[in-house]
């Protein structure tokens, strides 16, 4: 068995995407896939409301600091350190 590495993006893209194909083509293995698309999709949706509400800080590894780039803080905002110091 050879083991190798890989980035935990990869995993969850391949996971979501086997989901996907699965709910659309309707293939039944006793899984419920479309219940796993709507939990992440909630997740990612809390996750996002959190990052736009600056409750959290991801330190510049969420979605939006890599899909912005240098432009993400001054497009959204900086975290607010006070609330931040309940974590």
């Amino acid at each position: 068995m050879n083991i190798f590495p890989m980035r935990g993006f990869w995993v969850v893209l391949f996971y979501i995407a086997f989901d996907v194909v699965y709910t659309y083509f309707g293939i039944q293995d006793n899984v419920a896939h479309s219940a796993h698309l709507g939990g992440f999709i909630g997740g990612v949706a809390l996750a996002a409301a959190l990052l736009f509400a600056r409750v959290v800080n991801a330190r510049g590894n969420d979605l939006f600091s890599v899909a912005l780039g240098t432009w993400a803080w001054n497009l959204i905002g900086k975290p607010n350190a006070k609330r931040l110091s309940i974590w």
